[in-house]
């Protein structure tokens, strides 16, 4: 009867630990962040304030297409900025800061802080553009890029397998930096660039995705802009 009850016993407790249901690591968050769902993401991006989507060679934002056109025209698109000096422009109400001469040249969009990453100009030097481009917010989650949520902790490599079937000979990487790179007829060009045909050289597209790297290992630590021009600078 004795053995019958030890045997009982072991039987009993070998069943409650094969029982026990093991922690997810996607699900239980008491150990680490539940991992998102694509859907989960693009949910998430329609409530968010500031929209930016990528399709094709244009850029959207809220729903309007981002224009090379005059700065104020830009202005009226998106509204006043914080900061105007020279060729630059920034807002601290949505994440851009742009160059600028008579037209918005080329402006960037911040997943990070724009000072992240920049180990030799400082908010100390960059005087009240520096103060300017510290109150400038960033994104507040993903962008679209033909459908597909990015985020500020996407890599290289995750872009790269994102992005390259879709674009296939548009995607490379210009001077370290994965770019999409569009070369454009001229009724295309002009939904982008209103005045344009003064030079008819510039005739592509430029979007770019600003890694930013760890100063003293230069492991990459994430994206840090994207950035949206006629010509190379």
């Amino acid at each position: 009867m004795k053995k019958v009850l030890i045997i009982l016993a072991t039987a009993l407790v070998v069943f409650a630990c094969n029982g026990q249901t093991p922690k997810n690591k996607h699900t239980d968050t008491t150990t680490t962040p539940k991992t998102i769902t694509e859907k989960e993401a693009i949910e998430a991006f329609k409530k968010q304030k500031h929209r930016f989507e990528i399709k094709g060679y244009k850029i959207y934002y809220n729903d309007q297409l981002m224009k090379l056109d005059s700065v104020t025209h830009f202005i009226k698109r998106i509204g006043e900025p914080s900061f105007e000096e020279g060729t630059n422009i920034v807002w601290n109400t949505l994440p851009i800061w742009g160059k600028r001469y008579s037209s918005m040249e080329k402006f960037f969009i911040y997943f990070r802080p724009f000072f992240e990453g920049n180990r030799y100009f400082t908010p100390d030097i960059a005087g009240e553009k520096g103060v300017a481009l510290k109150q400038m917010p960033v994104i507040d989650g993903y962008m679209l890029v033909e459908g597909i949520p990015i985020d500020k902790d996407i890599t290289p490599q995750e872009l790269k397998e994102a992005l390259q079937p879709i674009y296939k000979e548009n995607y490379g990487v210009l001077m370290g930096t994965p770019t999409l790179v569009f070369k454009l007829k001229e009724k295309q060009i002009k939904e982008i660039i209103p005045h344009w045909g003064a030079d008819k050289a510039y005739d592509n597209i430029f979007i770019g995705f600003e890694f930013i790297r760890d100063p003293k290992t230069k492991e990459v630590k994430g994206l840090k802009s994207v950035d949206y021009y006629n010509f190379m600078m």
